[in-house]
C-alpha cells in the first residue's frame, strides 16, 4: 500500500506537469499510470509479487476493511493477479460496496479484465443494476462493462432483453461519458 501511493504519487506529478503516462502496454488487468515511465517501471514488479504473494488479504481488505481508501487500492492491486476469470469472481460484489471510489475502481477494473478476459459466464444483473446506481461515475463504469459484454453474442441478447430502460435513460442524459458511449 506504500508503494502505491508513491506510484499515484508519481503518475499524478506526472498529469500536473502536462506529461501524462504513455501507456504502450499493461501487463496487469487494469493500469492506471502504466509502467513505461523510468520512474515508474520498478512498480509492475512489485505489483505483480505483492498482489500474488496477498492475494487473500487484499480480498479481505476489500471486502471487509472499514478504511474505504484501503478498500479502493486494493481493488487496483488485485488488478495485478493473473487468473482473469478468478479476479472477475473477487471483484463483482464490491460493485455494490457503500463508498463510491471504491465502487469506480472496482468497476473500472472488471471493465478492463472483461475486455481482455471476454469471460464466459458473468453476473449481468449486477452490471445491469450498476446502470441505475446514484453517481455518474459507477454509471459510466457499468456502460463501460455493458458495452464490452455486449460486444460478446452470447451476453448481447441479455443484455438488449434486460437493461433496454436504464440504457434508454442514460441516452437522455447529457454528460458526454454517459450520452455518447
Amino acid at each position: 500500500f506504500q508503494e502505491w501511493a508513491v506510484y499515484e504519487e508519481k503518475g499524478q506529478s506526472l498529469l500536473l506537469a502536462g506529461k501524462p503516462p504513455v501507456i504502450k502496454e499493461c501487463n496487469a488487468y487494469h493500469c492506471i499510470f502504466g509502467f513505461d515511465e523510468p520512474g515508474l517501471r520498478k512498480y509492475l514488479r512489485i505489483f505483480d509479487k505483492g498482489a500474488s504473494k496477498n492475494k487473500n488479504k487484499l480480498i479481505t481488505i476489500l471486502k471487509t476493511d472499514p478504511d474505504s481508501e484501503r478498500r479502493r487500492t486494493a481493488a487496483l492491486l488485485l488488478a495485478h493477479i493473473r487468473n482473469g476469470q478468478e479476479l472477475i469472481d473477487i471483484l463483482t460484489p464490491s460493485m455494490f460496496d457503500p463508498n463510491y471510489g471504491v465502487r469506480n475502481n472496482v468497476m473500472r477494473v472488471l471493465g478492463s479484465v472483461i475486455d481482455i478476459v471476454n469471460p464466459t459466464t458473468f453476473d449481468l444483473d449486477s452490471v445491469i443494476k450498476a446502470l441505475d446506481f446514484p453517481n455518474e461515475t459507477d454509471r459510466n463504469k457499468a456502460l463501460y462493462m455493458i458495452i464490452s459484454l455486449s460486444n460478446q453474442p452470447k451476453h448481447a441478447r441479455y443484455i438488449a432483453e434486460h437493461a433496454f430502460v436504464p440504457l434508454m435513460a442514460l441516452l437522455k442524459m447529457k454528460q458526454p461519458n454517459l450520452h455518447e458511449n
